[in-house]
């Protein structure tokens, strides 16, 4: 009976560990975990659902509580991006900013060439044109879907996180053989199914139309990068969550 309880502690604090993993992972909030990133990533990447939607939540909660009387729009929404984007998107935020540079300032770049761009630290002028473009159109759909429907914002958070399993799984392949991307797609297939369906069923639940749209989007988008570069690299996956969001609340502007 002693060494089943303890077999069963080891198997419970080794979950706990993976999924603080996770969280350090794809947030700033760095839980100092102690495990081996390449071969414990394999195991945590099923907590990557419980992540999106405990941290997507938690900024809905804020959301809720920035909606006092007297405070005008756009101050909740502004404060509900700064906060998101420095607690959980920043590094999707930047590798959507090398992807801008990389890839639409010149369409007949080779390979080599796309990877140089995404792999130099400095930011683009087109980069910044981007990201200034898009950061005012994300606030002012908050503006425009939140105050009458809140809930909208963890699911479409949630589906940024959803669209990199889905493409990871579509299209396994790896620009390279190092880095966050390499990680993600060397976890393979049959780990990814099960966090994507975590993922899928309450997304197609509650708001099934805008998630199948945002799927799309993904598709239409690994397509091209995995035929441009051959497969993804850490900041293709960044752009892809990043534009997931986007199409989630800007189909939701027009379809409601």
């Amino acid at each position: 009976m002693r060494r089943v309880l303890e077999g069963f502690s080891r198997f419970f604090l080794e979950e706990i560990r993976s999924l603080l993993l996770i969280f350090s992972f794809f947030s700033r909030i760095n839980f100092r975990v102690k495990l081996d990133f390449q071969r414990d990533f394999k195991r945590a990447v099923k907590y990557i659902p419980v992540f999106s939607f405990v941290s997507g939540f938690s900024l809905y909660l804020l959301y809720t509580f920035l909606l006092l009387p007297g405070v005008s729009h756009p101050f909740p929404e502004i404060i509900l991006f700064s906060v998101q984007y420095f607690l959980f998107n920043y590094f999707h935020f930047d590798g959507f900013l090398d992807a801008s540079d990389a890839f639409f300032l010149s369409s007949s770049r080779s390979k080599e060439e796309i990877l140089k761009v995404m792999d130099d630290p400095r930011v683009g002028s087109f980069a910044l044109l981007s990201g200034v473009i898009y950061i005012l159109t994300k606030i002012n759909l908050y503006v425009a879907l939140l105050p009458s429907n809140p809930l909208i914002f963890p699911f479409a958070f949630a589906q940024g996180r959803a669209s990199i399993l889905f493409s990871a799984f579509v299209f396994p392949r790896s620009a390279k053989n190092y880095g966050l991307g390499y990680t993600f797609i060397s976890v393979g297939r049959r780990k990814l199914a099960l966090p994507f369906l975590m993922f899928l069923i309450p997304e197609l639940y509650f708001f099934p139309v805008y998630t199948v749209f945002s799927l799309f989007v993904s598709l239409v988008l690994s397509f091209y990068f995995v035929k441009k570069l051959g497969g993804f690299t850490g900041d293709i996956f960044g752009a892809i969550c990043e534009i997931s969001e986007l199409s989630f609340l800007f189909l939701a502007l027009f379809i409601r």
